[in-house]
């Protein structure tokens, strides 16, 4: 089940494969600022088991890119690695900040999602990836000081896509080329279910709004 939408030539695809089944040159993975694997939960806890060696990995890169030593990254930054699911890369993508000084738990809204959107396509340039895909960012309420949690469970998916589609409209860079959007919930299917119709819904919106750079839209 899944919608295709090819805009300026390239794709955006939704779909409910599993994140990690995703057919992509790079996977993006939904971080905390301090890109921590062990012990978390999600994605991140599932990447951590499932390929044990990146957390060292990645906290050893970390150490020369934190601002502060300590503090971790801000919003919209992140680190890209190898040896992921498959041998896919992945792109470590900074939408909750739990050391940030304007709240008291964690910080995680409408402009971290979007700017961690943005730096993973940015990467997927960068390292010229052909394909990329995304999960759900921050659905368990982690924007809950800026966002009623159903809100922000409605809201954050649209932002995610309306930055891709923007994205992708905006340049002419090929890369990249294909860029996967999944719903896929393992728990809860009806949740899955209505996430797959609030994002086809919201593309076919942006269609309307931009046909002009659309090139044609596919159902499945």
């Amino acid at each position: 089940m899944h919608q295709t939408v090819l805009i300026n030539g390239k794709s955006i695809i939704i779909t409910n494969k599993p994140w990690y089944d995703l057919p992509v040159d790079g996977l993006v993975l939904s971080a905390n600022n301090r890109l921590d694997l062990r012990g978390a939960s999600g994605l991140a806890g599932w990447l951590g088991n499932a390929c044990p060696e990146m957390h060292d990995n990645i906290q050893l890169k970390l150490m020369n890119l934190e601002p502060i030593k300590g503090r971790g990254l801000t919003y919209g930054n992140g680190l890209t690695v190898g040896d992921g699911p498959d041998g896919k890369s992945v792109i470590h993508a900074v939408t909750v900040d739990y050391d940030h000084y304007a709240v008291s738990n964690k910080y995680a809204s409408i402009a971290s999602v979007a700017a961690a959107t943005e730096f993973a396509i940015l990467e997927a340039r960068k390292h010229n990836f052909r394909s990329i895909g995304f999960a759900l960012m921050c659905r368990r309420g982690h924007a809950s000081e800026f966002l009623p949690e159903n809100m922000a469970r409605n809201q954050l998916p649209l932002v995610q896509l309306q930055t891709i589609f923007g994205m992708l409209a905006a340049s002419d860079n090929k890369h990249p080329e294909k860029v996967y959007l999944t719903t896929y919930n393992f728990k809860i299917k009806e949740l899955e279910l209505e996430d797959n119709d609030l994002l086809k819904s919201e593309l076919s919106r942006l269609v309307k709004l931009y046909g002009s750079c659309c090139d044609k839209q596919h159902f499945e």
